[in-house]
Parts: structure tokens; C-alpha cells; sequence
């Protein structure tokens, strides 16, 4: 028997899902050709073997948008910023911002947990 606390616990998550995911039907059945949306519970910071991405193998996770002929990156740790990578990898704030422009122009969306452009070879 489940005591209250996880009762409520089990209710309060089944309503995010409900709330997330609209595709659920009226008899509150998931429908078989959508996803579920599911807040994540817990961040890993376990880092993924690489993928070959010509040339440079390029190690995982990465954010999206993130320029093709990178040769070098960076690990970005939560609370990283944008200045301080470029900084810490001696090239320009300007540069960091192209190679990766998933972080945004005012690196308001740079992803934590990640590994970054901080180098990059000629075409």
C-alpha cells in the first residue's frame, strides 16, 4: 500500500505529464504517434565518446548550430560564460559567438554540460 506522500507525489507527476503533453486523449490514453513530454529529473554529466565529423573526431554532447570545421573545444561547466571560454581558450568573444552560435549573441543560451567551439581549421 502506498502511503499519502507518494500518492501525492505520483498525482502531482502524472499532472505535468498530462499538462506537458497535449496529445493525451479525453480518456486520458497517450496516443501512439507523439511523444510524452517529461520534465528531466536529474542532469548527467557524463560525457559521450566521440562521433567522426570529418577530419576531427568530435567529442559529445554538443550544442546545436555548432560550425562544421571545429578542430578544437572546450568543456563548458555550469556557470561557464561565453567571455570567460573565449577567454580561457585566447581567442575572441567575436569568434566564440560564430562557432557556436547556439549560445545566442548575448550567450544567454549557451548549454552547460556541453562541449564548446574554441578553435576552428581553414576551409
Amino acid at each position: 500500500m502506498m502511503g499519502l506522500a507518494k500518492t501525492l507525489l505520483l498525482a502531482s507527476q502524472l499532472t505535468a505529464v498530462v499538462v506537458a503533453t497535449p496529445t493525451i486523449n479525453n480518456d486520458n490514453e497517450l496516443t501512439t504517434k507523439w511523444p510524452v513530454c517529461v520534465k528531466p529529473t536529474k542532469v548527467l554529466d557524463e560525457r559521450i565518446p566521440t562521433v567522426k565529423r570529418g577530419p576531427v573526431e568530435t567529442p559529445l554532447p554538443t550544442q546545436p548550430g555548432m560550425v562544421n570545421n571545429c578542430n578544437k573545444f572546450c568543456w563548458v561547466q555550469a556557470g561557464n560564460k561565453c567571455y570567460q571560454v573565449a577567454m580561457e581558450n585566447h581567442i575572441s568573444l567575436a569568434d566564440f559567438l560564430k562557432w557556436n552560435p547556439g549560445a545566442g549573441s548575448d550567450c544567454r543560451t549557451l548549454w552547460a554540460n556541453t562541449y564548446a567551439c574554441v578553435g576552428v581549421s581553414k576551409k
